[in-house]
């Protein structure tokens, strides 16, 4: 995994190159335009990385995980071959992000801990966590979701997939987990409105304000992904009987209203609430707990490559 002291502050291009962006190397491939795509002339053999101005994929995702032992690969191994779509390999994938955060800490036992302060409960700790659907504890898809998802009809080629779940003895978390990609979704297929809409009794009008619609949810306000976040997720926790938070993890500077502006279409009450968290939270949360070891360096040395497309910038802003 390359952070920033392994990489050129500056990165050089010219309308065919550009240069590996790790520190010292000379390699220059030809430029990526369009798509991202993972072929050979876009290779550095040295550090294994596929290259474009902005950003770069590591040829073995392994590469860009810091949790590795036997039992993470084993669970990470049957995490991909039952992920909806895996992208671990790009730099700035959420995906890997959300591992390498989350499955430390939980090695720690410090998720309570380190969401304590978003989620405004205690800390417990007494939890199950699900990585992308898939129940450790079952060696399947956690069957709650697998339910839900047959009660709103879902798309079983395109499911709703939370990136993290956490069952508590009292409270059911669904985390939406963001890096550099926005909230903003709509829906391909406009059919699925009533699937959405008529599915559980109607449920999507006890958990939905008066005024609101699929149409002006979904479509106008483009909150597609959080609306089915929010609707299963309801609907788990009261078949559960436990309290329900959907958090919407994102970068500090990042979707600063959305609590708001996703707020404002939900019936939320002391048993369901929806939280807007940053990972620099997370990180303040634990930082005595992380201080010296691997973590502690993927929060300071994390980027956001070269968004504009030349200077290195930092992914986290930790005010240090």
């Amino acid at each position: 995994m390359y952070l920033w002291d392994d990489l050129k502050k500056q990165i050089k291009e010219t309308d065919t190159t550009v240069q590996c962006p790790v520190e010292g190397c000379q390699t220059v491939v030809k430029r990526q335009r369009r798509s991202f795509r993972r072929e050979e002339q876009f290779l550095c053999t040295d550090h294994k990385i596929y290259i474009s101005p902005t950003t770069w994929e590591y040829k073995n995702f392994w590469d860009n995980l810091l949790e590795q032992n036997d039992n993470d690969r084993q669970l990470m191994q049957t995490i991909v071959e039952n992920k909806a779509e895996s992208r671990l390999a790009r730099d700035k994938s959420e995906d890997a992000v959300t591992w390498n955060v989350f499955r430390h800490l939980q090695k720690k036992n410090l998720v309570g801990k380190a969401l304590q302060t978003c989620l405004g409960t205690k800390n417990e700790k007494d939890y199950s966590l699900i990585y992308w659907s898939y129940s450790q504890e079952n060696k399947s898809v956690w069957k709650p979701l697998v339910d839900v998802r047959k009660i709103f009809k879902e798309n079983q080629n395109h499911p709703s997939e939370p990136d993290l779940i956490i069952e508590a003895p009292s409270t059911i978390v669904l985390i939406e987990a963001k890096f550099t990609s926005g909230n903003r979704t709509t829906p391909s297929n406009l059919a699925v409105e009533s699937n959405y809409v008529d599915g559980g009794d109607n449920w999507f009008r006890q958990v939905f304000q008066d005024d609101v619609d699929f149409q002006s949810v979904a479509v106008q306000d483009r909150f597609y992904e959080l609306m089915r976040m929010w609707l299963l997720g309801t609907w788990i926790a009261k078949e559960k009987g436990k309290k329900f938070v959907l958090v919407n993890l994102v970068l500090e500077d990042k979707e600063p209203h959305v609590e708001e502006q996703f707020g404002r279409n939900l019936i939320q009450n002391s048993n369901r609430r929806f939280k807007r968290c940053t990972w620099e939270q997370i990180y303040r949360n634990v930082q005595t707990d992380i201080a010296g070891n691997h973590l502690e360096k993927f929060f300071k040395g994390k980027t956001l490559g070269y968004p504009n497309r030349r200077d290195l910038k930092r992914a986290f802003k930790l005010d240090e």
